[in-house]
């Protein structure tokens, strides 16, 4: 929080002056958290980072310290969805394990098999969409939205 030295109130660092007097403009160095995690949300969105570092710009940060900030926000938006993407390829990787897996038992065990091998199809078919979202992912740094 930004406190005013006229009004004697605190307010968030979203507004650029004082929201009651409209006389003190607060300090960039007090809206710099503020403004990292606004870049943050903002790549998270799916803004490109020159949009975002555009706008922090605006906002009257200095370009390098705009392009540091988009950097390291980008690079943490890419870290958090490989994360994510991970997470979904393993459970991808598992289902069409478990697919692989009916579809031998049910072959090996024919005629008697063929609904196994159908089920295998069908949790293939379950299967894929994740694999195929997490190794996007994992590979990207980005999520298919």
């Amino acid at each position: 929080m930004i406190e005013c030295p006229y009004c004697k109130i605190s307010f968030s660092p979203s507004n650029r002056v004082c929201p009651r007097c409209k006389a003190y403009k607060g300090n960039l160095d007090d809206r710099i958290e503020y403004l990292g995690h606004c870049a943050e949300a903002a790549l998270d969105r799916g803004l490109t980072p020159a949009d975002v570092e555009a706008m922090l710009e605006e906002e009257g940060v200095p370009a390098l310290a705009a392009y540091e900030m988009v950097t390291a926000s980008d690079r943490k938006v890419k870290r958090a969805e490989r994360s994510h993407g991970l997470i979904r390829l393993i459970g991808g990787s598992a289902i069409l394990l478990a697919s692989l897996v009916l579809i031998l038992i049910g072959v090996f065990t024919l005629p008697t098999g063929a609904r196994l091998v159908v089920y295998g199809l069908l949790v293939g078919v379950a299967g894929a969409p994740p694999f195929a979202l997490g190794l996007y992912s994992v590979v990207t740094g980005r999520e298919k939205k």
